[in-house]
């Protein structure tokens, strides 16, 4: 939909005020902080439309260590899983962080966690629509598409929303 081409403007954008000449888009799409704040901007414009305290409608998943299923819920601005956003924020260096607390809700503190995984996300797939994949659909996903050059893009989420509309 509107994400990717929210994104692909931006970037044209980018190139066209800095003077420079876009040989090949993919080449420009690194992680310049300037990239990473014009994507994360756009998912907090796919993800909630910037609410910050947005609570998206819970679902049931399949645990990746247990394979049980398990109800979780995507939170704020983000969408970041309830049970992610402990250990994301302590991997973006929010030591303190704190779910009993609410600090998911402060804006600050969900912009520390979604920068730091999209630029993980980032420097290990290389590619924005496998970072979309994996914020979407989780990081087996994108695996499962490096490691196989495909994956199945009709599978939907609870809310009917399919991997392939996301990318887009």
């Amino acid at each position: 939909m509107i994400f990717k081409e929210l994104i692909v403007t931006l970037l044209i954008a980018l190139q066209v005020y800095s003077g420079t000449n876009m040989v090949e888009l993919d080449q420009i799409m690194n992680t310049n902080p300037a990239l990473i704040e014009m994507y994360q901007a756009a998912l907090l414009q796919r993800e909630s439309t910037g609410n910050y305290l947005a609570k998206h409608n819970p679902s049931v998943i399949e645990d990746y260590a247990t394979g049980k299923p398990i109800k979780v819920q995507a939170l704020g601005g983000y969408g970041i899983l309830d049970i992610n956003f402990p250990k994301w924020a302590k991997q973006a260096g929010l030591t303190d962080f704190s779910m009993e607390d609410g600090d998911w809700k402060d804006p600050k503190v969900q912009d520390a966690v979604a920068r730091y995984k999209i630029q993980e996300y980032f420097n290990k797939y290389n590619s924005w629509d496998l970072v979309s994949i994996a914020w979407f659909a989780g990081p087996g996903k994108s695996n499962e598409f490096v490691k196989n050059g495909t994956i199945n893009f009709q599978e939907e989420d609870a809310n009917g929303v399919d991997i392939q509309a996301y990318v887009d």
